[in-house]
């Protein structure tokens, strides 16, 4: 793994909205030249690997025509995961969770939490993809709308696997209780680790990179994503909602001694942030109303003072007048009315998102 700065992964829109480094192009961007399906795709003129040219086969269409392709191999579309190494990353989405209910109280379980997902380091080549063995879980800050890994967390994962003969076969995160989904930072953070390790699978005699992607929640959802590159540097992505988890799962007992270790090691490792405080519907309805009649009594002095500051004195001689502060008096109330309840309707909609996720 090359030497990177802090990796930023974030779900909400405001987060996406406030991002202000400069956009990665998205997979859709950068392979939006090249096509690649399993049964052939023209050439283009860019050199080959011989183990390109070894599988180019040609085909005569007319007399003048003739097109070059290639058989290509299917794109990674599984996550292969043991048991155990799902149930930890289950495991993290839930105690991070309740490191939280612990401090700030039972509406505070909204975190999210990152770790990176390994194998055993084996010779190459790999007639399939490896499968996730074990997981690692670095410094970095969770909050309830993203993680972030500094630096130090990134270097010291390089340090670990090469002390304990593993790879890093990609990332996961959890998205608290929320529902799973790849976000349009998870998939710059699929690529950024596409480019930085290693991982190669021989199929179809194609020597192919991969990495995974695992979003999870604490109700135990889950998705993966899989970046397949092949030499040609053309990448496809494929999702997986079932994964094939391989082996036996905890014990009872060693799920227990397990869940209390992991919670220990987020305790030690994990800098949590608070996340906003949760009010109940009764309290965000009282909010509401005191939020709509407020703005609206704003406005509705603001007319009054139109209506005694410029009406003149001598109604008799000035009719004209008098009819266009009226006017701007009609106008300023029902622009007053249109503004509070659009507003009132914005946060209402925020509401009732909040304790949709809440129930």
């Amino acid at each position: 793994m090359s030497k990177k700065t802090n990796i930023k992964i974030s779900d909400s829109l405001e987060s996406l909205l406030n991002i202000k480094t400069k956009r990665k192009p998205t997979i859709n961007q950068i392979n939006s030249s090249k096509k690649s399906t399993d049964s052939g795709t023209p050439l283009e003129k860019e050199p080959f690997s011989q183990i390109f040219l070894e599988k180019m086969h040609q085909i005569q269409v007319s007399d003048s025509q003739i097109i070059t392709y290639i058989n290509s191999p299917a794109k990674i579309n599984r996550v292969y995961i043991t048991a155990k190494a799902f149930d930890e990353i289950i495991m993290l989405a839930t105690a991070v969770n309740e490191i939280s209910k612990d401090r700030w109280g039972p509406d505070s379980a909204k975190l999210e939490v990152y770790c990176y997902v390994l194998g055993e380091k084996q010779e190459f080549p790999h007639d399939k993809p490896q499968i996730i063995t074990d997981i690692y879980i670095p410094y970095h800050q969770a909050s309830e709308t993203n993680v972030v890994v500094p630096e130090e967390g990134i270097l010291e994962v390089k340090d670990y696997i090469e002390e304990h003969q593993k790879v890093v076969l990609g990332w996961a995160h959890s998205h608290g209780h929320y529902e799973v989904y790849s976000s349009e930072t998870d998939e710059v953070n699929h690529l950024t680790l596409l480019q930085d390790t290693s991982n190669f699978a021989i199929i179809g005699g194609f020597r192919i990179k991969y990495i995974y992607g695992i979003t999870v929640n604490d109700k135990g959802t889950h998705l993966g994503v899989i970046l397949t590159q092949f030499p040609c540097q053309h990448i496809q992505r494929a999702e997986d909602h079932q994964f094939e988890i391989i082996g036996e799962s905890y014990t009872k007992e060693e799920y227990i001694k397990k869940y209390k270790e992991i919670k220990a090691m987020l305790i030690d490792r994990v800098n949590v942030k608070q996340p906003e405080t949760v009010y109940s519907e009764a309290e965000q309805i009282h909010h509401i109303n005191e939020e709509l009649l407020t703005n609206f009594a704003i406005k509705m002095r603001k007319a009054k003072n139109i209506l005694f500051e410029r009406i003149p004195e001598d109604l008799d001689g000035n009719f004209n007048e008098i009819q266009q502060v009226l006017k701007e008096y009609d106008t300023l109330l029902l622009d007053s009315a249109e503004e509070s309840f659009l507003e009132s309707s914005k946060e209402l909609i925020r509401t009732i998102r909040n304790l949709k996720e809440i129930r």
